[in-house]
């Protein structure tokens, strides 16, 4: 009996393989991780949260809305008040006699009230205190730009590290064939008798030692590829780049243009700036407390605080409109409030000096990153000389070997030189994109 299966699960399954064996580009690994990163996640709440402050802080120019109820019952009244009854016969005459001897008050009664209050000057502390919200705001974006930075760098270096120990990979190819190469010639000499089995011995350990690198190698590869899915959001399974082969870069010196006050679009600067404009308001907003403030409002209010029952349907309540201004002019707040303001008078300009010290580390920094890139630039050139040099080498050791003028210690001595030459330019390839990316970050772009 034939089985058969569902194409939808075979649509599945062929999805979930490609999707496992999919390899990234560096900038789809780049946008995954800017969608997807904790840390990036993490920068946009804090946007979110500076963005419901100044919605928060903005709610300060309406007026202040309140309402207040109160109700009470007593066993008895709570004002009780003696009639004099000889004194009343004197006024109303007999019918005084029918009078009780006391009077009672407020033994139940409710009030209820509605009121408004806007605040008409506060020394502007309101408007003030809108802009620091809306300076937070601003600085909440620019420190998600800084952490997108950081993902990006971050990102970069592990595809170029995964970049790497795969071309390391590629060079053992190489030398493992070079190796198996010489082992042919080496049994060759030793069936000839013109060589002893010691030579053999001697490639024998090399290949092991292949063999330990590309297991380490592999596992470095392994580990990273799982590091970089977590980084940019895929989960546990790990993946793979999409690099066919590394080449030598193009024009490596034309992105090396550095402007005269380029510091001044750096996010950290821009930070600095905000400071400023944050320690400024912060001054305002203690002079503001010294201030009088004056508040305009009104309430509306109903009451009833008879002795009779609750509930009459309303007939006893009294209603009244009340207007009302407030002036508070804070007297005693004086002598802590001068202290304040001149502390954040000093405030503002320590902000100010570390703006100016700081802008000029940033542009030390920015020339220390040009640097960094150009001398690895020359350790590119550098390293393709040094590799061309071990080619011939290692040629001339061959061809030594083969005619019994140098030994096989010579021969594995200069393919190992070809091997770390070949080693030392993957790595300096690598590091020019790392330290690219570094350098225009420091530059702002």
């Amino acid at each position: 009996m034939k089985k058969y299966i569902p194409l939808s699960l075979l649509f599945c399954l062929f999805t979930f393989n490609a999707h496992s064996q999919s390899k990234l580009t560096l900038q789809e690994c780049t946008s995954l991780a800017i969608e997807n990163n904790a840390k990036l996640r993490t920068s946009r709440n804090n946007v979110l949260m500076s963005n419901e402050t100044r919605k928060e802080a903005f709610t300060k120019y309406f007026p202040q809305l309140s309402a207040m109820g109160f109700g009470f019952i007593a066993d008895k009244s709570l004002l009780n008040i003696e009639l004099d009854q000889q004194f009343l016969g004197s006024i109303i005459g007999e019918a005084a006699a029918g009078l009780p001897s006391s009077v009672g008050a407020l033994k139940n009664g409710m009030t209820a009230s509605v009121s408004a209050v806007q605040p008409v000057f506060v020394g502007g502390q309101i408007v003030n205190g809108n802009k620091l919200a809306k300076l937070g705001e601003e600085v909440s974006q620019i420190q998600l730009q800084q952490s997108e930075n950081e993902v990006r760098l971050q990102t970069s270096k592990f595809y170029w590290n995964i970049v790497q120990l795969k071309e390391n990979l590629r060079t053992i190819d190489a030398v493992d064939a070079q190796l198996a190469s010489i082992m042919k010639d080496v049994k060759a000499a030793v069936d000839a008798g013109i060589s002893t089995r010691n030579d053999m011995l001697k490639v024998q350990l090399k290949q092991n030692e292949m063999t330990s690198s590309r297991l380490q190698i592999n596992n470095g590869i392994g580990i990273l590829k799982l590091l970089l899915a977590q980084y940019i959001g895929m989960g546990s399974e790990p993946v793979d780049v999409n690099l066919t082969s590394l080449q030598v870069p193009e024009n490596m010196y034309t992105d090396l243009v550095t402007q005269e006050g380029i510091e001044r679009n750096t996010n950290e600067y821009m930070l600095l700036q905000k400071n400023v404009e944050a320690q400024k308001l912060q001054k305002k907003i203690a002079l503001g407390k010294m201030l009088p403030t004056v508040s305009i409002g009104g309430a509306f209010a109903s009451e009833n605080l008879s002795s009779m029952p609750l509930g009459n349907n309303g007939r006893d309540m009294k209603n009244h409109m009340i207007g009302m201004a407030t002036v508070s002019i804070p007297i005693s707040d004086w002598w802590g409030g001068s202290h304040s303001v001149k502390k954040q008078k000093i405030a503002v300009e320590n902000a100010r000096i570390q703006l100016e010290d700081n802008a000029v580390l940033l542009k030390v920094n920015i020339i220390n990153k040009r640097n960094s890139v150009e001398e690895i630039i020359n350790q590119i050139n550098v390293s393709q000389s040094s590799i061309a040099q071990a080619q011939e080498n290692l040629r001339l050791q061959r061809d030594y070997y083969n005619a019994g003028t140098c030994t096989m210690s010579d021969l594995l001595e200069a393919q190992t030189l070809l091997q770390k030459s070949n080693d030392k330019l993957t790595d300096n390839i690598t590091q020019y994109h790392i330290r690219l990316l570094e350098y225009n970050q420091a530059c702002g772009r």
